[in-house]
């Protein structure tokens, strides 16, 4: 979405932003209290740069174009080269103090010749491209802290981690997304050693699945109040004083990889957005300080001690239980497209059960239909009915869809989301209505029992 320029401009998505555009935004949100911290990949997750012909050549694994190769010069002078734009344009609006550089899910490294030939390890190839990215940041603007995840780092056995020079200017942001909580104390040990501070990671929106619609919003609130819980009060071994992590990063993924499916869209998404930065709050008002009780309190119970006022009023609806409730009453910017969203899903529930489920088993149409060529004609007309109303449902809920997704999004982004998740429906269900229309002309069925014939003089006889 960043409007590179030169020889970098086929980087730009075709719906990328206007550098005007961006400008005024970014000034607005800085009026607005907000500080600025552009992410830019420079490792893995890289396929838009690494898909173009132009720098193919840089993958390290040919089959892959996630993974750039760290060793070649070419690779290091377009990353400076990507850096270079990104801080001038930041820096040019207001003092940037952090840039977030990528670095997870670096999945093929020290597979080419050339970072194989050097004879380093992963773990020895991996700190020292950091160490580059993290040097051409300080050239380009010396105020500028470089943040990383922390996933690359996690393997690294204490013995080989004590080796590692100190990351000065280095900060790693700890990532974790699940409801229920699997941070490591020992990584987190490492990491109090080598860095100056932590961050944390949770997810509001893009952690329940590829093809999620609408946040999990009890997932997405038990992974920001475990993350909270656990470091509460933090102390690591051997020391007295509390730990203070320097900030809690909200996450909202889009699409899991460059070339995944979009998955949640921000404004269906506000309720939990707006839950959990409630939640943060209360962290902060120190709701969460040492108290087993609260610590130990089932997380019910603390949404309905703590939220569930705040939450209510915030959405001008009444919430009693953040897994039950149907958010359809409730007012914020994006309802709309949440209620349109719900009744996809109610849609797609059904069609699951229509395929699925013993009672109407339209899943077995295909085999007896291509197989056997039979066809119950009873329950024929009934599930032709049911297709043909599930499909103008479907249809109506399209029609919604474009209509409120055009206050958001740009033509290409609609296509893409209400087709992906339109396509496997309808090509169920039409594919069913034709095979029902072909089997429902007036005709004779052939036994399965070949090889025998009606003799009908056997009955002339008696």
């Amino acid at each position: 979405m960043f409007p590179y320029e030169g020889r970098l401009v086929n980087l730009r998505a075709k719906n990328c932003y206007d550098k005007i555009e961006l400008q005024r935004f970014l000034r607005g949100a800085i009026k607005l209290g907000f500080e600025i911290i552009p992410l830019i990949q420079t490792f893995g997750h890289m396929e838009f740069v690494l898909k173009q012909k132009e720098f193919y050549h840089l993958r390290e694994d040919p089959k892959y174009p996630d993974s750039i190769c760290p060793t070649k010069i070419e690779s290091q002078m377009l990353i400076k080269e990507m850096l270079i734009q990104m801080v001038n344009f930041h820096k040019n609006i207001s003092p940037l103090k952090f840039i977030h550089i990528g670095c997870d899910e670096v999945f093929h490294i020290n597979k080419c010749y050339e970072c194989s030939r050097e004879n380093f390890s992963n773990t020895d190839i991996f700190i020292k491209h950091i160490r580059k990215i993290k040097q051409i940041v300080e050239d380009i603007n010396p105020e500028t802290t470089v943040l990383i995840w922390d996933d690359m780092f996690r393997s690294i056995k204490l013995k080989s981690w004590n080796e590692i020079g100190y990351f000065n200017k280095i900060q790693t942001v700890y990532w974790d997304y699940g409801a229920n909580s699997s941070v490591s104390h020992v990584n987190l040990l490492k990491y109090h050693r080598k860095f100056d501070n932590i961050w944390i990671a949770t997810a509001f929106k893009g952690a329940d699945g590829r093809l999620s619609t609408i946040p999990n919003l009890k997932n997405r609130f038990l992974n920001h109040l475990n993350w909270l819980k656990l470091i509460a009060n933090y102390k690591f071994g051997g020391e007295t004083n509390f730990h203070s992590f320097v900030g809690i990063i909200l996450t909202g993924w889009s699409r899991y990889s460059h070339f995944d499916p979009l998955c949640e869209l921000l404004p269906a998404s506000i309720p939990s957005l707006l839950l959990n930065l409630l939640l943060i709050r209360k962290f902060n008002e120190g709701h969460l300080s040492y108290n087993n009780d609260i610590k130990e309190m089932e997380f019910r119970t603390f949404f309905n001690k703590y939220l569930q006022t705040d939450f209510s009023d915030s959405l001008h609806c009444v919430i009693h239980d953040i897994e039950k409730t149907n958010y359809s009453s409730c007012i914020f910017d994006g309802c709309e497209l949440y209620n349109y969203l719900s009744e996809f899903l109610k849609i797609h529930e059904n069609v699951i059960y229509y395929f699925e489920s013993e009672k109407h088993g339209l899943s077995s149409l295909q085999y007896y239909a291509n197989q056997k060529n039979l066809i119950n004609t009873n329950n024929a007309v009934m599930n032709m009915k049911l297709c043909n109303g599930t499909l103008h449902e479907l249809f109506d809920v399209e029609r919604k869809l474009l209509v409120v997704m055009s206050q958001y999004y740009g033509n290409d982004t609609i296509e893409e989301y209400i087709n992906a998740k339109m396509f496997h429906l309808k090509y169920k269900l039409e594919g069913s209505m034709k095979l029902l229309k072909d089997l429902m002309g007036v005709r004779a069925f052939e036994t399965s029992l070949k090889h025998l014939k009606w003799d009908s003089t056997v009955l002339e006889s008696h």
